[in-house]
């Protein structure tokens, strides 16, 4: 039971900290005291969109979306509420890119 309080603690510490945002060219995270952009990738490079959930943290619907580039990690989404709908947003939006880019070609 107390590793569900050190969750929770984490989850609504991280999303103080951190802001995601999403783009029509890139994903981002910024300092969500500051402003300041910590790291960014643009969907063009993003080739894969993971959900990371154990099982307390899917009991509590929160959990982390890892987006990756040439099969590494690039950006850790932590603490989301509902990281499901997330994952699913950044996979249309890749998805939603690379249509761009093929009829641009």
């Amino acid at each position: 039971m107390a590793g569900a309080f050190v969750l929770l603690g984490t989850a609504a510490l991280m999303r103080r900290w951190a802001h995601y945002t999403l783009t029509h060219n890139r994903l981002i995270v910024s300092n969500g005291y500051t402003g300041r952009e910590i790291s960014a990738v643009a969907l063009g490079h993003v080739d894969g969109v993971l959900l990371l959930q154990g099982p307390i943290a899917s009991l509590l619907g929160i959990g982390t979306v890892v987006v990756t580039s040439g099969g590494q990690p690039v950006l850790r989404f932590r603490g989301l509420s509902d990281p499901e709908t997330v994952k699913e947003r950044v996979g249309r939006a890749i998805s939603s890119k690379a249509r761009s880019r093929a009829v641009h070609e």
